[in-house]
C-alpha cells in the first residue's frame, strides 16, 4: 500500500484498486490459532512499516491489536484500540461485543446511543500514554 490510505467503505464494494482491495484483505485476516506476536514481529523487521504505520494498521483490522501491543511494546495498546472501535461505529459484531465487554461494563445498544465509558478512556489514555494514544486518535 505504501503510504496510501486504508480505504473505508462498504463491506461489498466494487472498488478493485490496489489500496482498497488490500484494505479488504486486512479487514478479513486474522491471526491463525499457532501464529505468534514473535513470528510476525520477525516478519516485519523486513519491511519499512513502521510503528505508525502498524498502528493504523491495528485501528483498520482490531484483531491484531494484542499482537501490536507485544510487538511494539505498547502497555495499554489493546484496551485503547478497542476503546475507539467501541465509540465509532454502531456495527458490533460478536467479536467486537465480546472483546469491548472485557473493558466496559456499557452496553453495545447504551455505545451506540451515545454512552462514553469515562473509566476506559483514563485507564487507556493513562497507561499507553499521550504520545501513543494520539497516534491511535489520529
Amino acid at each position: 500500500m505504501g503510504k496510501g490510505n486504508f480505504v473505508r467503505g462498504y463491506e461489498f464494494s466494487r472498488n478493485t484498486e490496489k489500496c482498497a482491495v488490500l484494505s479488504r484483505l486486512l479487514k478479513r485476516c486474522y491471526p491463525a490459532k499457532d501464529d505468534t506476536p514473535e513470528e510476525l514481529a520477525t516478519l516485519l523487521k523486513a519491511t519499512d512499516i513502521s510503528d505508525k504505520r502498524l498502528a493504523e494498521a491495528i485501528m483498520y483490522a482490531p484483531q491484531w491489536a494484542g499482537f501490536a501491543e507485544t510487538i511494539l511494546n505498547w502497555p495499554g495498546l489493546k484496551s485503547a484500540v478497542w476503546f475507539f472501535h467501541a465509540h465509532i461505529n454502531e456495527n458490533f459484531s460478536a467479536e467486537k461485543e465480546t472483546e469491548v465487554a472485557l473493558y466496559s461494563p456499557i452496553s453495545p445498544q447504551r455505545f451506540n446511543d451515545g454512552a462514553f465509558d469515562k473509566n476506559w478512556f483514563f485507564e487507556a489514555y493513562n497507561k499507553l500514554g499521550e504520545k501513543r494514544f494520539q497516534t491511535l486518535y489520529k
